[in-house]
């Protein structure tokens, strides 16, 4: 596998091409073509949480997974308090 940071990202994918990839995005949304379950929300505890958001587009035959982890307590360590990915 190969993680991309931002600048890889960049490189090859401009803001005008991510704003018409959100609007398609809306659009099928709204015309129920995609597979959005609800929100996977894990919580160890009172502060902490893990959040698992899967999705499916049937019209690109495009699938992804975002997982986030909150964690404010990083903020006192100097890391980030909501790291996340996109696969």
């Amino acid at each position: 596998m190969r993680l991309l940071n931002h600048e890889d990202i960049w490189d090859v994918y401009s803001m005008d091409q991510a704003l018409d990839d959100v609007a398609d995005a809306f659009v099928a949304v709204a015309h129920g073509a995609t597979d959005t379950p609800l929100r996977t929300r894990i919580t160890p505890d009172d502060e902490r949480a893990f959040l698992i958001m899967p999705a499916y587009a049937s019209e690109v035959d495009a699938l992804a997974v975002k997982t986030i982890a909150i964690v404010p307590g990083n903020a006192e360590r100097g890391l980030p308090t909501a790291p996340a990915s996109v696969l």
